[in-house]
């Protein structure tokens, strides 16, 4: 398959392909004629960096799974890192909602200046 083919497969720019060969996320891609061709493997490859990248793994965290953990003999390892992923998405989640929660009440303040609501929130802390 040329890389315009895995690019189109995969809804995804040919750079972004060639890119994955230089961070080291694809083997060598053999050339035929000058023309990389890619296997079925390679194929399989990208599809599983999209599923990390949408889980949250970036490019470097892709590039470790993939080579320290292609032994099929240690999914513990692996796995282990994928909590670890899960951990951080959870915690990213409650931040978010905490902000959340801050831009609800900024909303719904009446302050009549910035400085004003500021001065409230400090007061709030202080226990005042």
């Amino acid at each position: 398959m040329r890389i315009g083919e895995l690019a189109a497969k995969h809804n995804i720019n040919a750079s972004a392909i060639r890119y994955y060969e230089r961070k080291g996320l694809l083997g060598n891609v053999p050339r035929i004629n000058g023309v990389r061709v890619f296997s079925p493997a390679d194929d399989a490859r990208i599809g599983f960096i999209q599923l990390a990248q949408q889980a949250g793994f970036t490019v470097a965290e892709v590039h470790m799974l993939l080579q320290q953990f292609a032994d099929r003999k240690a999914p513990q390892r692996w796995r282990q890192v994928v909590r670890n992923k899960r951990g951080e998405i959870q915690q990213a989640i409650l931040t978010a909602q905490h902000t959340l929660g801050v831009l609800e009440k900024l909303l719904q303040c009446e302050c009549p200046t910035l400085d004003d609501c500021g001065a409230g929130y400090l007061q709030s802390k202080q226990g005042g």
